[in-house]
């Protein structure tokens, strides 16, 4: 069809009837915006949320997304009526296992796809169909529990195989709570397994937990002895900057003790202090924020948060005034407590990379997992607590819940090796892990005790990774009140902890593939192995100074989780960057307040400009993989500078230093400074993209 053609697709409604029970199935086949019989368009079957209904025909002329990107990328579609819902008959069934099965309803959609026919169904798809307009790789993905239902999602692809003999169709269900995804290979259509036996388990034996051989240590690092002692002791020393910084400025301590005293007041429940007081009026000048909920595959109510840049946008590289839409994204925090009255939930600690984010051009949803953030946890008696349910069946990439009721963290397992009686007594004692983890760092070995750290992210892995895919189907959904001004092709997932475990699992294992880049910052577990790396991704990691500094000995790189994680994707050829920040705690990704006179400093505490550095490098990573083609030479510059230039302070606004000059906080500023002086000499930093190699970013390398 030539170029330009005026739209010309059709759109009718019909209707057939249920094999299941005789209901009535409503549905209405819509050719792609520009239509050519001679031409081959794959076919996309739609459903809607729980108390909605189909876009009809005469809903055409201005069709909602995602339907209306749909049909301008040439697919047809073909928008059904689910039960008990719109023109459909029958009467409303959800998570019934006993009824889903032989229902089958969405197999029946199937069918009607095929019979409707002539306007969608009854056309050729290319052989080569990965080249079709958003094609997806194969997999399953449900935002509700596996159970009989999606097996029937597997007689609809099989049925849908077996009459319109594609090489690959792809049914696209936008069915929430029950089923988000399907996109079916001929060999999937006759698999009856599981929901998690449908993910790609990346290359045969490959596991994340390998092990790695030796590395050299950095260029830099002092030899064995009194040199490496010396310079031990000063990078414990540099990693509590923050708290000093803190504790030297007067217009910092003036700021924040109305909250201190807030706290006091309320036992303990008042948030305001985990926010800090430089960044608190941001929205007034810098950009828009915007607190929002949404409902996740359990119909648990989620907190979330939404950060934007200041409309007129200008763009800092390119000096072009913009209104969007923009790249997003999707950030999950770090871990609390599930259910627990924490001060420094709800985002606040984030806020200062979420602001700087969005003043850069990226639309930033925050979101927290159940029981954490604001958002809602299920306790026994709730229906979601039934073990016999079907959210306690395998979902996407066959992670299962673990918990007592859907959402919730698994029992802490305890230790394992010779000394787990001691461990375990400790962890019973004081009610947390952390005092176990850090006996078992000083009686045995750092990377001991971190393999103990991974091997217990399963118990609290599917909280995060289930929040991240419900968050990023709200993200890109109309309940989104900011959805207009985002990009759905060019988004990206960060997280700090628990959350950058949840940006590396859900960022490369993701079914529906939204992501198209990941940073994740300290994060200690394995991915599950039914994950492989598939998009370019950042790691980020802490030389953990204040739980195993000072290092008496240089640690070995190649046992500890990231590191690995790093030379997984080098294996596989996927881009991707391991950075160590030089003197640096797991804290220094986040704002906490007063850490020195803070009842928990010792774990708290941060260097002073860590965070600087690491959003300078994530910045630039995301503008590589996520802005368009005219920041690439831009971003690349960066991310493989020998200095650091202003990209990451333009935006720095937060709590510094204090400058006697002006009597008045200073903000972290690093433009001019030499990179390998923010870089550990005691733990490697690499990188390999696009041509760019470098296995110790403290030495000069070839690029």
């Amino acid at each position: 069809m030539a170029s330009g053609a005026e739209p010309n697709g059709l759109s009718r409604d019909g209707q057939l009837r249920s094999d299941a029970d005789g209901a009535v199935i409503a549905y209405t086949p819509r050719e792609p915006v520009r239509f050519d019989p001679a031409q081959v368009y794959p076919p996309r079957l739609a459903a809607h949320s729980n108390g909605g209904w189909r876009l009809s025909a005469a809903e055409r002329a201005a069709p909602v997304e995602p339907f209306r990107s749909l049909l301008e990328a040439g697919y047809g579609v073909l928008s059904v009526d689910l039960r008990g819902h719109g023109e459909r008959g029958g009467t409303v069934r959800l998570l019934d296992d006993a009824f889903a099965g032989g229902d089958a309803q969405i197999a029946d959609n199937a069918r009607a796809i095929t019979e409707a026919a002539p306007v969608v169904a009854a056309r050729r798809e290319p052989v080569d169909s990965g080249d079709a307009p958003g094609a997806t790789d194969r997999g399953l993905s449900g935002s509700g529990a596996a159970n009989p239902l999606q097996l029937a999602v597997l007689e609809a692809c099989a049925e849908l195989h077996r009459k319109l003999r594609r090489t690959r169709t792809l049914c696209t269900l936008f069915l929430l709570p029950l089923l988000a995804l399907a996109a079916c290979s001929p060999e999937q259509a006759a698999d009856r397994a599981h929901l998690g036996d449908l993910a790609d388990a990346g290359p045969a034996g490959k596991s994340w937990r390998d092990p790695q051989p030796p590395a050299d240590p950095p260029a830099n690092q002092p030899p064995a002895g009194p040199a490496l002692l010396a310079r031990a002791a000063e990078e414990r020393v540099y990693a509590e900057g923050r708290g000093r910084d803190q504790a030297n400025n007067p217009e910092y301590q003036a700021l924040t003790a109305p909250y201190v005293v807030a706290v006091l007041a309320s036992g303990g429940s008042d948030p305001s202090i985990a926010h800090d007081p430089f960044r608190v009026a941001w929205s007034v000048t810098r950009g828009m924020e915007q607190d929002v909920q949404f409902r996740n595959r359990y119909g648990a109510t989620m907190a979330a948060k939404l950060w934007g840049p200041k409309q007129p946008y200008t763009d800092p590289v390119t000096g072009v005034v913009e209104s969007g839409p923009f790249p997003a994204v999707l950030f999950m925090p770090g871990r609390f407590s599930p259910s627990a009255n924490s001060l420094y939930s709800g985002f606040g600690g984030y806020e200062g990379q979420a602001q700087q984010l969005a003043e850069n051009g990226y639309i930033v949803l925050a979101v927290g997992p159940q029981g954490q953030d604001g958002s809602e946890y299920f306790t026994p008696p709730h229906p979601l607590c039934d073990p016999r349910g079907a959210w306690t069946q395998p979902q996407e990439l066959g992670l299962r819940e673990l918990g007592d009721c859907a959402g919730q963290e698994a029992p802490f397992a305890g230790f394992s090796g010779d000394n787990a009686a001691l461990y375990n007594t400790v962890h019973e004692l004081t009610g947390d892990d952390r005092p176990g983890f850090l006996l078992q760092a000083y009686l045995e070995d750092a990377a001991v005790a971190l393999d103990q750290r991974a091997a217990n992210y399963d118990e609290f892995q599917t909280r995060f990774v289930f929040a991240a895919l419900d968050g990023a189907a709200f993200l890109l959904s109309a309940d989104n009140p900011w959805r207009g001004m985002i990009d759905a092709a060019r988004v990206g997932i960060v997280g700090h902890s628990a959350g950058g475990h949840a940006a590396l699992v859900a960022g490369n294992g993701d079914p529906q593939q939204r992501f198209k880049a990941a940073v994740a910052w300290d994060s200690y577990g394995y991915p599950p192995d039914t994950v492989a790396p598939r998009v370019p991704t950042m790691i980020q990691m802490a030389e953990r100074q204040n739980e195993f500094g000072p290092y008496s000995e240089a640690p070995p790189n190649h046992l500890w989780p990231p590191y690995r994680a790093y030379q997984r994707f080098v294996a596989e050829d996927q881009p991707a960057m391991l950075l160590t920040l030089r003197g640096s705690t797991h804290h220094e990704w986040s704002y906490v307040p007063q850490v020195l006179t803070n009842p928990v400093s010792p774990l708290q505490n941060a260097s002073s400009k860590g965070a600087q550095v690491g959003f300078y490098y994530t910045l630039a990573w995301l503008d590589y993989w996520l802005k368009p083609s005219t920041h690439r030479a831009d971003a690349q510059r960066r991310l493989l500078a020998r200095r650091f230039d202003a990209s990451a302070d333009r935006s720095s606004i937060g709590s510094g230093t204090f400058d006697f000059a002006s009597q008045s906080n200073a903000p972290y500023r690093i433009e001019g400074e030499d990179v390998a002086d923010h870089l550990s000499v005691l733990f490697l930093s690499q990188l390999a993209f696009d041509g760019a190699h470098c296995n110790d970013m403290q030495a000069a390398c070839e690029q």
